[in-house]
């Protein structure tokens, strides 16, 4: 997990921590990890290979929108959300992945705060704050708003980088 992007700024002890309650998965070639539209109950790291992202637009045909390599995350908004997936994710070389459970990572992050912005300094944090803000006070008849804005935003961002 050290050498994957997104924990370089995270300390040795909480990697350990992380790394007892991961699961190292391999896949072979072809088969479909994640669905569109699935809940989510993971995030992955690529410990080494190739994923596709796609969609699959009103016609039925799948068009990729990004590759994913090794050392890199992916699943996490969904993940840390609550919310269906937003796209489908196939192996694309044959894959060994490290798997964190959405429970093990919010109970992580909510104990271990500081990583929060260690983790996601570009703003998935707000993902982390808004669910401690649902968990804490209860909130269930918004939070499915609160998502969908925040889903908004985070698509907002991620497109302005692509153009």
């Amino acid at each position: 997990m050290s050498n994957a992007d997104i924990f370089k700024d995270v300390d040795i002890s909480e990697l350990m921590q992380l790394a007892e309650h991961a699961r190292i998965i391999y896949l072979p070639r072809k088969h479909l990890l994640i669905r569109e539209g699935e809940v989510s109950d993971a995030l992955y790291i690529i410990v080494h290979g190739v994923v596709d992202v796609f969609i699959t637009d009103d016609s039925g045909n799948k068009k990729v929108i990004n590759k994913i390599e090794s050392g890199q995350l992916f699943g996490e908004i969904a993940a840390l959300a609550g919310i269906p997936r937003i796209a489908s994710v196939r192996i694309s070389t044959p894959c060994v992945l490290c798997q964190i459970s959405r429970t093990y990572i919010l109970s992580f992050l909510h104990k271990n705060q500081q990583c929060v912005k260690k983790i996601w300094p570009g703003g998935l944090g707000i993902v982390f704050v808004i669910n401690i803000i649902i968990a804490e006070f209860s909130i269930s008849i918004h939070s499915l708003i609160l998502q969908t804005i925040l889903m908004m935003v985070l698509m907002a961002r991620s497109f302005c980088r692509f153009r």
